[in-house]
């Protein structure tokens, strides 16, 4: 069978250099609020986390592209703008609001998990013409928190549906995982502010995407191309009836429903020459393979697209790595909230990093190197310079450096 979707071959160095470039890691994107428009037109999304150890996720993935980011510049800039939208893709991103008509088709397919469905229903039967009461308080005044809500926004130590003891901002997550509400702004605890879809999304962007569930999926997916560096098919196989197969089972990544979607102008195939792993990738990143890389350390956010694929991490940057937030203390090899040091298209260790705003200091601690690492003093240079450009990213005063620095 003649693939009609493009195959372009990649040895461990090449497909490096494509990873590290097509993730806006080998050279700066942009700086200040400019910047941030660049980036997130080149993106398309981020993803959210509300941690903040030294910076929430997105500010370090902003940190590490745009020149001369301050912490909550994001939110600050996109949202009063009305250039961006939340929802689950599959986790919690900031999309540029181009996309909201695909999601709003997608939210329908989201919603049919059973998970959901048991939440609503059991939301509704403990809580009838709550979401009604919500939804008409909204429209009447506006951006809305939880706590607005009145004896709805109360705290009621005998409820917990998820993760909030009030009615209120379970009624508003509702109603925004519905559709009909969508996320105005954050404020500085990245706390979540609520309006009606059509006073946060322009006029012109409020239509619906029309296509079967895997054509949204599908959809979805090249939406989320732009974020990835690339997306892991597994293997190329050839079937006994002689069609080529990817090991992925979910239809809308199977080569001939991706053929059949006329997206050779948009997608290839990336295949390891080695290794025969394949990997679909959007066009418009192998324009970046040729660049090279400016030799700038980076912190990398652990949820950053580069490292998301922890298995491609470790395989071809011989770089193991987790996220041990969610360990015990005892389990944990690393640290808490560690942060990859990424330079000149290499791993060359990790570090954990805290804003002790009490002591308004910038500490960092449990700094180790990669064992090809050359602890040179240049390096130890540049570790202190990327630490005090943390510091005026996050507000502090000073910078306590790592014991081994």
């Amino acid at each position: 069978m003649e693939l009609k979707i493009e195959l372009v071959t990649l040895n461990t160095k090449e497909l490096k250099q494509l990873l590290i470039n097509s993730s806006g890691l080998g050279f700066w994107q942009g700086k200040e609020e400019k910047g941030i428009f660049e980036t997130m037109n080149r993106f398309k999304m981020v993803q959210l986390d509300p941690i903040n150890p030294a910076g929430r996720n997105h500010d370090i993935f902003f940190f590490s592209r745009v020149k001369h980011y301050l912490q909550g510049q994001f939110e600050n800039v996109m949202y009063p703008r009305k250039t961006v939208f939340e929802y689950y893709s599959p986790n919690l991103v900031s999309i540029v609001n181009d996309y909201f008509p695909l999601y709003k088709a997608y939210m329908e397919y989201y919603l049919e998990h059973s998970y959901y469905k048991k939440r609503l229903r059991e939301f509704k039967a403990k809580h009838p013409k709550a979401l009604e009461t919500i939804l008409a308080h909204v429209r009447e005044n506006g951006i809305t928190k939880g706590e607005d809500l009145g004896k709805l926004g109360q705290v009621d130590p005998r409820y917990k549906l998820w993760k909030s003891r009030r009615v209120s901002s379970n009624g508003l997550e509702y109603l925004w995982l519905l559709g009909e509400l969508a996320i105005a702004k954050r404020d500085q605890n990245f706390r979540k502010y609520y309006d009606l879809v059509e006073r946060v999304i322009p006029t012109s962007k409020q239509g619906k995407f029309q296509g079967t569930k895997n054509e949204v999926l599908f959809q979805i997916l090249l939406t989320r191309m732009h974020y990835v560096p690339v997306f892991s098919l597994g293997k190329l196989r050839r079937t006994k009836s002689n069609h080529l197969r990817v090991t992925k089972k979910k239809p809308y990544l199977q080569l001939d429903f991706i053929e059949n979607h006329d997206v050779n102008h948009e997608l290839c195939l990336i295949k390891h020459q080695d290794t025969e792993d394949v990997f679909l990738v959007h066009k418009s990143k192998l324009d970046t393979m040729t660049s090279s890389f400016d030799n700038e350390l980076r912190a990398i956010a652990p949820l950053d697209p580069l490292v998301w694929d922890r298995v491609v991490l470790k395989k071809y940057f011989e770089f193991d790595y987790v996220w041990e937030v969610y360990k015990r203390k005892a389990q944990r090899k690393w640290g808490y909230y560690v942060y990859p040091l990424l330079q000149n298209g290499e791993f060359i260790g990790r570090m954990e990093v805290k804003h002790v705003k009490n002591r308004n200091l910038l500490r960092a601690f449990h700094l180790s190197y990669e064992a090809q690492t050359n602890r040179s003093k240049a390096l130890q240079k540049e570790i202190k310079a990327l630490l005090e450009k943390w510091k005026d990213m996050v507000g502090a005063q000073t910078v306590l450096l790592p014991p081994n620095l």
